[in-house]
């Protein structure tokens, strides 16, 4: 099992959620979805970041 490369996978599908989020927030005209996707897309960005701040810790990548 490749610890490395399964990370960064994980890593990209969370950026990639987020960025989803954030294109779908700007999309949308009801305003209450618009800021439940800008939540969710904040949400992601933190994971991502708080996962790669662990992986960087743990010295896995």
């Amino acid at each position: 099992m490749n610890v490395r490369g399964e990370s960064q996978k994980v890593l990209g599908v969370l950026f990639e959620a987020e960025i989803r989020y954030y294109r779908a927030a700007r999309e949308v005209q009801i305003v209450s979805l618009s800021r439940f996707l800008n939540y969710q897309s904040m949400l992601r960005n933190k994971y991502a970041h708080k996962f790669a701040e662990a992986l960087s810790f743990n010295e896995v990548v």
